[in-house]
């Protein structure tokens, strides 16, 4: 293809139309673009990679981490380098190269707008996009709340950047994911809503903090769409352009695109009737100036106009981000505040229309349209309303409920009751006056301020609702773990062992954390001396978790403790078997053996558990204790001393420690070592029947 050295220069000629003016030419007929075709093979294509994706996830339990632009925050938060970072910063070095190739080829987002574009029209609906100077730059402001604020934040508190953590794979794919409910209505309002309300792309253009990066790089990018002096200004390609880019002006006055909006689709190539627009290398857009004056000038949104949009989405993300997420909120907040710009136009204006329809004629509303659109603003406003009162209300609440705190005991909010002085319940009854107001007026039920109420309620000595407002906080939030043992520890306050149980019972159920919530229910069962009830689920997660050291372990000790040492020597046996490298294994098996008299068997257990271990305080108290059944004092009281280097706190170092002075004849020594002994372990007694936070 022929190409000139001063693209579009033969424009000029009279031979050729002059520039479409957008206020007042008729644009010409859609041509159907080739190139669409192969993109939504693409696009396609990248969808069956992410469900391939998925099912490894699925298949395999662990997975690369998702491969979306969002998961570079972890970065900016907390200097972790993920496979999403490193496919963000792919994508963007490649439209310094290439321009918006991306997002035209490979973005999820922009198939789903493309293809709410294209079923709109199917059923005669054209989306005429929205032309704002200043909403326009929210996407700039999204990008620098979620990647360079988390850096302000951090170095303002006296935080490090580093150092740099690499996590290029992940069991929990879905975890900075919403839920499904979330995921579908995001996902239709940046399709459908924005593209009706705001234009083919408006979701890109007013509200995707990634395209605001890739826009920026875009205009230093050398690929961009360029032409021959063959164009005719004929305007098929601004009429193809689902970007809103004035392809033929652009060519026109700079001989090529410089619109950071434009994506690269190729539409605009393929259905040129001269074929004298391509993809090629050259100058890029920054620094570009016009080699001839615009023909033609868009109508723009006056100085109030773009206050009130701004204004208003200002206001709409003041009230929806938080109870929404934050790409879900700068979406719907685009759409509103257009919606109060149009309402502004219907109470001002005499003649007033939104896409096809017709609002206001001759000052009057219409039938149906502007009664319609009426009635849903006011419906749209009084939702607003309620949610931004509800925003306001959980706020007052949560600070509230945060000016208690002083009274809360340690970790655990159900400890001893607080003997309230006069100042102390006033706070209190305002922080409850509060989180009631929030229960009355929320519609939503996630849990959050049932906790606090409960809590409250509790420290005013109202145990019955707090235990009611306890259960609902349960009911609202069953995947709370946090809540969840707080609600033990409520119950275990209140001597309700049976409620407490149910709760550790639901967690082994649902496999909440593994083979943990099987064991700790099974450990509790043991030490309420329910022995053949916490036998059957010992036995259960054995069955489950046949190569789990963990299980093993629990188990042979509990075996051991009830009278059973061979049974427990055979269960920590078939665990050091199937893993040689077990310590924790090991180091039980000495000791059960020795138990039996089999000391000599037992201490090359334990000899190889410290050689693997030879940190741990632990593993060497075990092998003390070993040393000190086989006849060898002397050498056990060196390897308590070692234990109690790496760890003064050791109560299993301490109770050895005993046992070998009281055999030298020391007994003074010996009951100070068991009196160490019990005090370290009484400190830790109170949370381990119950204790789920450790976990």
């Amino acid at each position: 293809m022929a190409q000139s050295s001063t693209p579009g220069a033969s424009a000029e000629t009279s031979s050729r139309p002059v520039c479409l003016d957008p206020a007042t030419a008729k644009p010409p007929a859609r041509r159907t673009s080739r190139a669409a075709r192969w993109r939504t093979f693409v696009l396609v294509l990248v969808h069956v990679l992410v469900a391939i994706h998925i099912a490894h996830w699925l298949t395999t339990g662990s997975t690369v981490s998702p491969l979306e632009p969002s998961e570079a925050m972890r970065f900016s938060k907390e200097s972790v380098i993920n496979a999403g970072l490193v496919f963000f910063a792919l994508a963007a070095l490649s439209t310094l190269v290439l321009g918006r190739f991306f997002c035209g080829w490979g973005c999820h987002v922009v198939a789903l707008q493309d293809a709410s574009r294209w079923i709109l029209m199917k059923v005669g609906i054209k989306p005429r996009p929205l032309r704002s100077r200043w909403l326009a730059l929210v996407p700039l402001g999204a990008f620098a709340y979620m990647f360079l604020w988390p850096f302000v934040v951090r170095i303002a508190l006296g935080g490090e950047l580093g150092p740099v953590e690499t996590e290029m794979t992940t069991e929990g794919f879905w975890d900075t994911f919403p839920g499904l409910v979330v995921g579908v209505t995001t996902l239709f309002v940046a399709g459908f809503v924005c593209v009706y309300f705001l234009g083919a792309k408006g979701y890109c253009t007013y509200a995707c903090p990634y395209g605001a990066l890739f826009g920026f790089a875009d205009r230093f990018a050398p690929g961009r769409i360029r032409v021959t002096d063959a164009c005719e200004q004929c305007g098929h390609c601004t009429q193809t352009c689902s970007s809103n880019v004035r392809v033929h002006e652009e060519v026109w006055r700079y001989g090529m695109v410089v619109d950071a909006g434009c994506m690269k689709c190729m539409d605009c190539v393929s259905v040129c009737p001269k074929e004298a627009l391509y993809f090629g290398f050259g100058r890029p857009a920054v620094g570009a100036k016009p080699a001839k004056p615009a023909r033609g000038k868009l109508p723009k949104l006056s100085f109030v106009d773009e206050a009130i949009l701004l204004v208003a989405f200002a206001a709409a993300m003041a009230c929806f981000y938080k109870p929404m997420p934050f790409l879900f909120a700068l979406g719907v907040s685009s759409v509103l505040a257009l919606v109060v710009l149009q309402c502004v136009r219907l109470a001002r204006g005499r003649d007033v229309g939104f896409v096809r329809w017709s609002l206001r004629r001759d000052g009057r509303l219409t039938r149906p349209g502007g009664v319609i659109f009426v009635g849903l603003a006011i419906v749209i406003g009084v939702w607003w309303l309620h949610t931004g009162l509800v925003r306001v209300a959980r706020i007052v609440a949560e600070r509230g409920y945060e000016s208690t705190a002083y009274l809360m005991s340690g970790t655990d909010p159900y400890a001893d009751p607080v003997a309230l002085q006069p100042e102390d319940e006033a706070v209190v009854r305002r922080a409850l006056a509060a989180s009631r107001f929030v229960d009355t007026v929320d519609l939503r039920r996630d849990g959050t301020n049932a906790i606090r109420l409960s809590w409250l309620s509790w420290l005013l000595g109202d145990e019955e609702a707090a235990s009611h407002h306890l259960e609902q906080a349960l009911r609202w939030s069953p995947e709370n773990r946090v809540l969840r043992a707080d609600a033990v520890r409520f119950y275990v306050s209140r001597n309700d062992t049976d409620a407490a149980l149910r709760i550790v019972r639901e967690n082994a159920d649902a496999d909440a954390d593994g083979p943990a919530s099987r064991l700790r229910y099974a450990t509790i069962l043991a030490g309420l001396g329910r022995l053949d009830e916490a036998a059957g689920e010992f036995t259960l997660a054995r069955e489950r978790w046949p190569d789990d050291e963990d299980v093993a372990v629990a188990f042979g000790n509990f075996e051991r403790e009830r009278g059973n040492p061979d049974v427990a020597i055979e269960i920590l046996r078939s665990a050091v078997a199937a893993r040689p490298n077990a310590v924790n294994a090991r180091r039980e098996l000495g000791l059960a053996l020795a138990s039996v008299g089999r000391a000599e068997e037992g201490l090359g257990h334990a000899l190889e558990a410290a050689r693997l271990a030879p940190e741990r305080a632990d593993v060497l108290a075990a092998l003390a204790a070993v040393h000190l059944a086989v006849g060898e004092a002397s050498e056990a009281l060196e390897r308590v001393k070692a234990a109690l280097a790496l760890d003064a706190t050791s109560v299993e170092a301490y109770r050895v420690l005993a046992r070998i002075l009281h055999s030298r004849g020391d007994l003074e020594g010996s009951a100070e070592a068991r009196a160490r002994a019990e005090s370290l372990s009484a400190g830790r007694a109170g949370a381990a029947s119950f204790d789920m936070r450790s976990e």
